[in-house]
């Protein structure tokens, strides 16, 4: 990374007294007219000098290259433990050479075995690695100066962990890509949180809403974010439970109003088979009495024997009468009960149609309740762009400390370089620049501490822009979401309009149910009365039968009197 890259140019800068390759350890070299001053772990010596006002200078505290690459390479591992994310430093032959404590919890490899492991074995993934889409082949190739992709990946203990990958290269001097930087920020439990909500909207799509998104284990935004999905798809749950409450007792009213209408036509079809029949026999009944009669007049023996048909007949009729009686009777209270039914079923469609008329009330209610969580999330909406604005104008301000810490850089080595030249001077100048030796050395030394304390701002400065460009894509995904929960939402609003139109559809057709069932009231009154005439006319025939039963034993009498008479005249003759 950039900040790595500055720190090992410093480094080299402050170690690089007069020595060009910068590479030896050993003692340090500086020239004064071609005669070398030696310094030796820390103390530094002038040799002999033509000059009047040369003479040797000690200066203490200063450390050799060793110390202080060990107390660079520290704080360098300082930095990176620090940091919010897994990060890890890995050299062109694919060995990682330096880890942050982050990196040893996500990968479950230590210090003790990552000399052993391989970059590709501590995070793998089949699809990256091995492949032209490796990070460090495309950084190597110079394909790419920056590298940045969203994979699963395997972890050294087996666990597959989803990350977003950013990867930066690593230069020498002369251009030379030597190791890359790779951050891993684990997006696994937003990847879950993802998921979960895709696959629900995918149910609740489908028509299933017994479903909701697990919220164990979310905290802030993600935590939220589930909970209104879930109460979201609670108030549609209850909208359709209401509605299809309403829709199964209307299925239920309409099934038995439908049954009693089919068994009206077969009852009074029966009713009027039966007194048809009734009357033809009753017709019959008479012509043949008629018969009887005219035989009567003809031969007193046919008469008798007719006669005592007629009786037998009028007996038949007599019964028949009665059991038509009770059955009208029956009848009648069968169509009383029907009327009865009638009336309940007239009453069910009012509670029906007062039912539909709560649902539909009960959807817009839903569709008010929508448009507000749509409102929302709008607002939501809105604050996330102001938020990212505030984050970009940081990004800013951030990216103009960096030019500032860079200029300081560049000035407190042009200042240490000009302390050096004056500590020389003053060798030259003999005792009477010993003093300005010592200004010299302490403008050296704020110089260094500058220097120091550049570096450290640098890489505090490097976390945050690396934190903001994390916290903006993180933002940006926060709209994404937004966006898809408004889709959702204005769907469930489809949904809800369209429950309101059937609603609506439904109580139009109860309210023709109702009407249907009064006229079918009407109806059946008319026909109860219809039946209690029948029933009084059933009964006047079974009266009118004995009567005539009545006279004809009579007639038989009178016929039994006549042919006794004959018979005496007969016999008187």
């Amino acid at each position: 990374m950039r900040t790595i890259q500055m720190v090992t140019d410093a480094l080299r800068s402050a170690l690089s007294f007069g020595d060009d390759e910068g590479t030896d350890s050993g003692p340090r070299t500086a020239e004064i007219d071609g005669k070398p001053v030696q310094s030796d772990g820390g103390v530094e010596m002038a040799s002999t000098h033509d000059d009047q006002f040369f003479q040797p200078v000690e200066t203490r505290g200063l450390r050799s290259r060793e110390e202080v690459e060990a107390i660079v390479d520290d704080s360098l591992q300082q930095v990176m433990d620090t940091a919010g994310i897994a990060q890890r430093i890995v050299d062109t032959d694919f060995n990682v050479i330096r880890q942050n404590r982050r990196m040893k919890e996500m990968s479950g490899v230590g210090e003790d075995s990552i000399a052993e492991v391989y970059c590709y074995q501590q995070m793998n993934n089949d699809h990256v690695c091995g492949t032209d889409d490796c990070t460090l082949k495309q950084l190597v190739d110079g394909e790419e100066d920056r590298v940045e992709v969203e994979v699963p990946k395997e972890t050294y203990d087996g666990e597959e962990v989803f990350t977003r990958i950013i990867a930066e290269p690593i230069y020498d001097d002369e251009g030379n890509v030597v190791a890359i930087s790779e951050s891993f920020r684990d997006l696994t439990d937003v990847k879950q949180v993802a998921d979960d909500v895709e696959a629900v909207a995918s149910e609740v799509k489908r028509g299933n809403l017994d479903v909701e998104v697990d919220t164990e284990g979310l905290d802030g935004y993600h935590r939220d974010m589930a909970v209104s999905f879930n109460e979201m798809i609670g108030v549609v749950q209850r909208a359709v439970d209401e509605v299809a409450a309403v829709s199964h007792q209307l299925n239920d009213d309409s099934a038995t109003t439908t049954d009693a209408s089919e068994d009206l036509p077969g009852t009074f079809g029966d009713i009027v088979a039966e007194l048809n029949e009734a009357a033809s026999a009753q017709l019959e009944e008479m012509e043949r009495r008629q018969r009887v009669a005219t035989q009567v007049e003809t031969a007193v023996d046919e008469l008798l024997d007719a006669s005592a048909d007629v009786a037998d007949s009028s007996t038949d009729i007599s019964d028949l009468a009665n059991q038509q009686s009770e059955h009208m009777s029956e009848v009648s209270g069968e169509v009383a009960s029907l009327s009865a039914t009638v009336e309940e079923i007239a009453a069910s469609t009012q509670e029906v149609n007062a039912a539909a008329t709560e649902a539909e009330s009960l959807a817009e209610t839903g569709k008010a309740d929508a448009q507000e969580a749509i409102d929302v999330m709008e607002s939501i909406d809105e604050a996330a762009d102001e938020v990212t604005d505030d984050v970009q104008n940081l990004r800013s301000v951030v990216e103009e400390i960096d030019a500032i810490v860079e200029v300081i850089n560049d000035i407190a080595e042009q200042t240490n370089i000009l302390a050096l030249n004056a500590s020389i001077e003053a060798a030259r100048a003999g005792q009477a620049g010993s003093g300005f030796a010592v200004v010299a050395d302490e403008v050296k030394s704020l110089a260094e501490e500058s220097q120091d304390r550049a570096g450290e701002i640098e890489s505090m400065v490097t976390t945050i822009k690396n934190d903001t460009e994390d916290t903006v894509t993180s933002l940006e995904d926060t709209n994404d979401e937004i966006a898809h929960g408004i889709d959702i939402v204005e769907g469930s609003m489809s949904v809800l309009e369209d429950i309101a139109s059937h609603v609506e559809e439904t109580a139009e057709g109860i309210e023709e149910v109702a009407r249907a069932t009064d006229d079918q009231a009407a109806s059946t009154e008319e026909v109860a009365s219809m039946v209690d005439q029948s029933a009084q006319r059933a009964e006047a025939v079974a009266d009118e039968v004995e009567d005539v039963a009545a006279v004809n034993e009579q007639q038989v009498a009178r016929i039994n009197d006549i042919d006794e008479t004959v018979a005496r005249l007969n016999d008187a003759e």
